[in-house]
């Protein structure tokens, strides 16, 4: 099995919370990433025949993993711009509320100090939610890091048993006599000694 293309089950999907949520979960099925994990133990007692087929599944498996990370990648940076806004929206807007009810605003410094302004922030529903969001996908890009790792090494392991085979190069078998490769001649008969290869050698006299 080359591929690891399979059918999707409730089971087997990874569903990663996106930073808009009117678009949904990022939905990503991992069976054929478990079914890959589970079969880097095959190489162990693999031969150089069963190297190809090796090859081509980690291979993509592989390309998947990136895939996925590539999708994850694009969630990520929509993720961060969200936080960021967040995080303006209440410096600016929610920020000079709090200090003044809390007594501690003034004119010179309407938004506090640094550490004022990451107290308010972390206590912040919103901010907290927009943080979470980000950790998670950071974590999953993560995780997709450490199985693409993992499967190039797969691949090269499987590539090292192809070794210097004949099977990897192709190479004829020099044992063998090819209808391309000619007989050689005797050293010991002339050039021009058409008895060398006479039929006569080989069935004897006709009787």
């Amino acid at each position: 099995m080359a591929g690891v293309y399979l059918q999707m089950d409730e089971l087997s999907i990874l569903r990663v919370p996106r930073a808009l949520k009117d678009v949904g979960d990022l939905v990503l099925d991992m069976k054929p990433i478990f079914l890959a994990e589970r079969r880097g133990m095959e190489i162990g007692t693999a031969s150089h025949t069963q190297a190809p087929e090796l090859m081509a599944f980690f291979n993509s498996a592989f390309l998947l993993a990136a895939r996925y990370m590539q999708a994850l990648q694009f969630e990520l940076v929509k993720a961060k711009d969200n936080l960021l806004k967040i995080q303006s929206d209440i410096i600016m807007d929610k920020l000079p509320n709090i200090l003044k009810a809390k007594g501690l605003w003034s004119e010179k410094n309407p938004t506090g100090n640094a550490e004022i302004r990451q107290m308010v922030l972390v206590a912040d529903p919103d901010y907290i939610a927009a943080k979470d969001i980000v950790t998670n996908l950071e974590c999953h890009q993560s995780l997709f890091q450490d199985r693409k790792k993992y499967f190039e090494n797969c691949y090269n392991s499987a590539k090292k048993l192809m070794g210097d085979s004949n099977f990897l190069h192709n190479k004829p078998n020099p044992n063998l006599v090819t209808p391309l490769q000619p007989l050689e001649r005797s050293k010991e008969e002339p050039e021009g000694n058409s008895k060398a290869w006479d039929m006569d050698d080989f069935f004897g006299d006709a009787k």
